[in-house]
């Protein structure tokens, strides 16, 4: 009898070192479980920045659209012949000349 209980006991002991291997497997699991869920949400934490930066930059071009119709709407040529007379102090290599009706450029008799 004294046998069948040692065989009992070693049965025993291999049954629990079993189960604590079960144990660690289950928990090493479970840890590379939440590993990979903690990987997925800081995907989709990534993906919702980029989406966000991405609508942030539509909303920027849209403004910068809109802004330069109004520009083009606003410019005429009269305001672009102002405007370039206006700089001509600011280049010296620019000399204005001006035109008479005739199209031909207006001289100052010099005495």
């Amino acid at each position: 009898m004294k046998f069948k209980l040692q065989y009992f006991h070693i049965f025993l002991i291999c049954i629990s070192f079993l189960l604590i291997l079960s144990i660690i497997n289950t928990s090493e699991a479970i840890e590379e479980k939440l590993t990979a869920e903690q990987q997925i949400e800081k995907r989709r934490f990534e993906v919702e920045v980029e989406t966000q930066e991405a609508n942030r930059k539509r909303v920027e071009a849209q403004g910068i659209a809109d802004s330069n119709e109004i520009i083009a709407n606003s410019l005429t040529q009269n305001y672009l012949t102002w405007y370039w007379i206006q700089n001509l102090d600011s280049h010296n290599s620019v000399i204005y000349v001006p035109i008479g009706e005739s199209g031909l450029p207006l001289f100052k008799s010099v005495d």
